[in-house]
């Protein structure tokens, strides 16, 4: 029977009206196979006529073997991946908007996450611990900040494949307020940083949880990171957390296919879910893979894209500057400033209830999208020598056939 996951080959011989050439397979009528990769379950079924029995041994021993010959090449031509489409189309609908806004709030409910507050370092450490429970390895980056201890938070999903690709998924964990003026005030005023920037770090938790799970080709990095914002007084140059980690990544070889830095992906001005890729011309692959993952998935996410090398506000910035391809993925911008839309960021109004849950999460499936097709790639790139040696399979089964219907043919004049 015939169907998904079953692979069918059938070779029907014709023979000729005369008795005495029933040896002889005058030719062959159908050879037929329907193949369905991610199953390796398939069938064999071979049809040799109304009058096989009459048929030599040999002749059926030969036929059965190129059979399955044909069979087998055909199998190693198309070699399992990482995630084929339906799989990915699963993953990309476990992600979960409540989830992301779920995170959101509890990031939230740590108040000001100002990289000079102990709550700042407790949400660090809460960050922490969401990777951890997801097996992921994962390590504090302790740096200095305007005279002020904070830490990134690293994860790890180290991919299986020599030579792995690298990709990393960021976002900044600390917060800020705009009325704040000195450290004193920053302590004492309100600054829950819900889209800016606890929607990242939601997105990239989410990312991590979906990802964590498979057996990747390549190695995934997901980093939550410390200072990104000024100091209150409007000092430093912020950015800290990012610039110490792209200085130690840069000093070990470290090396990325592509990065995306999530920053305030959460606003949305309409009903249409609005996000926006901030890109230069690096060659960054995760640029082609979220944009075609959204048409490819049918996400219903509206994505600009604006190439633009002078953006430099938020911690994508050091990526650009030590080379690393990388993009800023944020809500809706303005169309001359490039900043978000969001009116309530940097203030003490910037909470979950503005947020859309949607946009949040068909921007994070856009993500998982991209990166999947990504490993998916390397996948086919790695299966190459079995596609050689099942093409090679084919050939010897197609050489097997007419040898036997040359032997016979000879043999009979």
């Amino acid at each position: 029977m015939r169907g998904p996951g079953m692979l069918q080959i059938s070779i029907g011989i014709e023979h000729g009206s005369d008795p005495s050439s029933a040896e002889e397979p005058a030719h062959l009528v159908e050879m037929l196979h329907d193949v369905h990769a991610p199953s390796m379950c398939h069938s064999l079924y071979i049809a040799l006529g109304p009058s096989r029995d009459a048929m030599p041994s040999r002749v059926m021993l030969a036929l059965a073997a190129t059979a399955l010959l044909f069979c087998a090449g055909t199998v190693l031509s198309f070699p399992a991946a990482a995630a084929d489409h339906e799989e990915t189309s699963q993953l990309i609908d476990s992600v979960s908007g409540e989830r992301i806004i779920s995170t959101v709030s509890e990031l939230q409910n740590f108040g000001s996450r100002a990289f000079y507050l102990n709550s700042s370092q407790k949400a660090a450490a809460y960050i922490f611990e969401r990777f951890q429970d997801l097996g992921l390895n994962v390590e504090y980056q302790n740096l200095t900040a305007s005279g002020h201890q904070t830490s990134n938070v690293i994860a790890t999903l180290e991919g299986s494949s020599p030579g792995k690709a690298r990709y990393l998924f960021g976002a900044h964990y600390d917060s800020f307020n705009s009325l704040s003026s000195n450290y004193s005030g920053g302590a004492n005023t309100s600054a829950p940083g819900a889209d800016d920037d606890a929607s990242g770090v939601a997105a990239v938790i989410e990312l991590a949880s979906e990802l964590a799970p498979l057996k990747l080709k390549q190695t995934v990095m997901f980093v939550a990171f410390g200072a990104e914002e000024l100091n209150p007084d409007l000092t430093g140059d912020g950015l800290a957390g990012s610039t110490a980690f792209v200085k130690k990544s840069t000093a070990s070889g470290l090396k990325f296919e592509g990065t995306a830095i999530l920053d305030m992906i959460g606003y949305r001005t309409g009903t249409q879910d609005r996000c926006t890729l901030i890109v230069r011309p690096d060659g960054n692959p995760l640029v082609n893979a979220t944009q075609m993952a959204v048409a490819e998935y049918g996400l219903g996410l509206e994505l600009r894209t604006i190439s633009n090398s002078s953006i430099s506000f938020s911690d994508h910035w050091p990526f650009w500057m030590a080379d690393y391809p990388s993009m800023l993925v944020i809500e809706e911008v303005d169309q001359t400033t490039y900043y978000p839309a969001n009116p309530f960021y940097h203030t003490s109004d910037d909470r979950a209830y503005h947020l859309s849950e949607s946009q949040m999460a068909s921007m994070t499936k856009a993500l998982l999208g991209a990166v999947l097709s990504l490993d998916a790639g390397l996948l086919e790139e790695n299966a190459s020598d079995e596609v050689v040696t099942g093409a090679v399979i084919v050939i010897v089964a197609v050489a097997v056939a007419v040898g036997v219907m040359i032997y016979f043919r000879e043999r009979r004049a």
